[in-house]
């Protein structure tokens, strides 16, 4: 069944408050594994690969990437899309999203000329364009001629956080105060504009089973190129 756009905003917001909780996505499998859920969510685990969304149009926007060059959503038509929302100044879960979407455009070899990552500010205290690419040098993306990691006004970035029932202001990170707490995940969208999956999985290990976040980005992204 698609994911309705309640539905996403629902889950969401029980994913940030279990990252919160938790302290870390990666507990969150293993404690349901060790609290006695049936093999089935083993089997699940090891099958995961994605969650189908509605289909419906994702809201134009238009905003600043890392060069300083505007961009529109609706530049990227005729792609498949790897929509995320990070933070410049995270240290943990946005670098390892930016490396799974590095390692997601090696697995699709040349099929990745027909793919974007793009990434969307969620920090509104970090929110130049210094700032952005200083976090994409420093999480080792500037070479990908197609990662756009996008930022705008805290006007510009809010109706977009808002449309996608994104939290991007959950609080800073009680070790961590110039980081903010935000909702993880990747959306995909296809080369028509509309939401087709959402992707979330624990990206630090622990007794994880299934398959990675660039493996699974990979394996969806590649259909959505193959359907043109």
């Amino acid at each position: 069944m698609a994911l309705t756009s309640g539905r996403l905003a629902l889950i969401a917001g029980v994913a940030l408050l279990v990252a919160v909780l938790a302290g870390s996505a990666a507990r969150w499998g293993p404690a349901l594994a060790r609290g006695g859920v049936p093999s089935e969510h083993v089997r699940f685990e090891a099958e995961y690969l994605g969650t189908a969304l509605d289909q419906a149009p994702a809201p134009e926007f238009r905003l600043i990437d890392q060069h300083g060059r505007e961009r529109a959503l609706v530049g990227f038509r005729g792609k498949a899309v790897a929509f995320a929302f990070l933070d410049p100044r995270c240290t943990d879960a946005c670098p390892l999203t930016a490396l799974h979407f590095r390692q997601a455009a090696e697995q699709l070899g040349e099929g990745s000329a027909s793919v974007a990552f793009v990434a969307v500010n969620v920090n509104k205290n970090a929110a130049s364009v210094e700032d952005v690419a200083e976090a994409t040098r420093k999480w080792g993306n500037a070479g990908m001629a197609n990662w756009h990691f996008l930022t705008g006004t805290e006007a510009e970035l809010r109706p977009i956080w808002n449309a996608f029932h994104v939290v991007a202001e959950g609080g800073a990170k009680a070790d961590k105060p110039q980081e903010q707490r935000h909702t993880a995940g990747v959306f995909l969208l296809d080369g028509a504009g509309r939401k087709r999956w959402y992707v979330s999985v624990p990206l630090h290990g622990g007794e994880w089973t299934g398959r990675s976040l660039g493996e699974v980005l990979a394996r969806r992204l590649q259909e959505l190129v193959h359907e043109g």
